[in-house]
């Protein structure tokens, strides 16, 4: 009789190993932000793994979990439990769903809800009705402001021009002197592995601003992208610049069949109490 393999489990898998595990197993909107060059990884390369970033603090080494783990979901149980068992320190997870939290309730966790998810299906979407109305506007800046916006590889674009939008943007923000990381991914200005970036110029080609978007996956194939990074020029750029971008975005991904567009997770957002029981 074949010895079924149980897996060799371990810490420290690269973003390489990682990759095809999220092409495959990647379909929760925020599965890209695994493959942060600063949080560790368990598993193994050839059944799954759980991203997270150790913390130190007063009680001790608590590992924080920022999304579901990438795997079939007839392995999760025992990759959870390998991971519990074999990582040092007490465990946080956030950022995960529903798939995840029956498994972590089974395991002593006690679950509660943190915000919702804006996911829009791509096919479906228009800008039709009174509550559409901003869209609208935005989605007429192109002619009305003479604007254009470029799917382009980073290569192709002034990295100086983009770090100082991004420097300037971060300046109106409640977060100014760094960027935030795991529950969101940190802006990188170099070319990688399935993302894709569109830029907004105006008449004279001056860059104004742009959305990257991170791919996730079914089966393999990509099925969507997440509107993880958005930045404009705040001096330079007209009022709805970021929804002109994403509009423009959505066109070319509804033209190759993609499915769906993430705006991300928004904390407290539509919260509902949970059973703390457990099922």
């Amino acid at each position: 009789m074949k010895q079924q393999y149980l897996g060799d489990w371990r810490e420290g898998l690269s973003a390489a190993q990682c990759r095809p595990l999220i092409q495959h197993y990647g379909r929760q909107s925020s599965a890209y932000f695994n493959l942060q060059s600063d949080v560790r990884r368990f598993g193994d390369p050839r059944l799954g793994f759980v991203a997270y970033a150790p913390v130190s603090t007063l009680f001790g080494r608590v590992n924080i979990v920022f999304a579901n783990p990438v795997c079939a979901p007839s392995i999760q149980p025992l990759l959870l439990g390998q991971c519990l068992e074999q990582v040092p320190g007490q465990f946080l997870f956030s950022g995960i769903d529903d798939n995840v939290t029956g498994d972590l309730r089974s395991l002593g966790f006690t679950i509660n809800a943190m915000g919702t998810e804006f996911r829009v299906r791509i096919p479906e979407f228009d800008t039709v009705g009174r509550d559409k109305k901003q869209l609208r506007h935005a989605g007429n800046l192109g002619r009305r402001c003479q604007l254009r916006v470029l799917e382009q590889q980073a290569r192709e674009v002034d990295t100086e021009q983009m770090e100082h939008i991004s420097r300037r943007w971060r300046q109106h923000k409640r977060v100014r002197n760094h960027e935030l990381r795991l529950l969101t991914r940190p802006p990188v200005f170099s070319d990688e592995w399935g993302v894709r970036r569109f830029y907004a110029y105006d008449r004279s080609d001056r860059l104004l601003g742009y959305v990257f978007f991170d791919p996730f996956f079914e089966n393999g194939e990509v099925v969507g992208y997440t509107a993880n990074i958005l930045r404009q020029d705040m001096e330079q750029s007209p009022s709805g610049l970021l929804d002109f971008i994403i509009l423009e975005a959505m066109e070319c991904f509804h033209r190759e069949g993609i499915e769906y567009l993430s705006l991300g997770i928004s904390p407290l957002h539509n919260i509902e109490a949970i059973p703390a029981t457990i099922r």
